[in-house]
This record gives C-alpha cells, structure tokens and sequence, in this order.
C-alpha cells in the first residue's frame, strides 16, 4: 500500500475512534480512553476561543433602582 493510503486509514480509524468508539459497545479501557480523548480535543479547540459572557440586558437600571433606594452621601 501507499503512505497516503495507509496516513488516510489510519487518520480516519482515529477519527472514528475518538468520535463513537464509547458508543460501539467497546470494552471499558478502550471505551474510556475514547471519551477521554474527546474530551481532551474538545478542550484544545475551545480554550482558543474566550469564554463568552453575555450582557446582563437589566445591569444599567438595577443600578438606577439601587441608586433611588441608597442615595449615596455625595448627592
């Protein structure tokens, strides 16, 4: 067989892998050693990416309530 052949098997064999091989009835090393993998893959490719924190929509006019109800010494 060709090197591309056999690096294209192979990378498809641990793309399989990593993606069913908890759900394919797998024995428990193996099984885990699966999810562990995608976890870990998952892990990498996020920790590029900042974690999102959405606008709280009500911050400015929580503020303003609080405001009203304790007027700070300065006013």
């Amino acid at each position: 067989m060709p090197k591309k052949t056999i690096f294209t098997v192979l990378i498809l064999l641990g793309m399989f892998f990593v993606g069913w091989g908890d759900q394919l009835g797998l024995p428990e090393p193996v099984s885990g050693a699966s999810t562990q993998a995608r976890s870990s893959i998952n892990g990498f490719f996020l920790s590029f990416f900042p974690e999102r924190r959405p606008k709280d929509p009500n911050q400015r006019t929580e503020e303003a309530i609080e405001n009203l109800n304790n007027p700070s010494p300065n006013k």
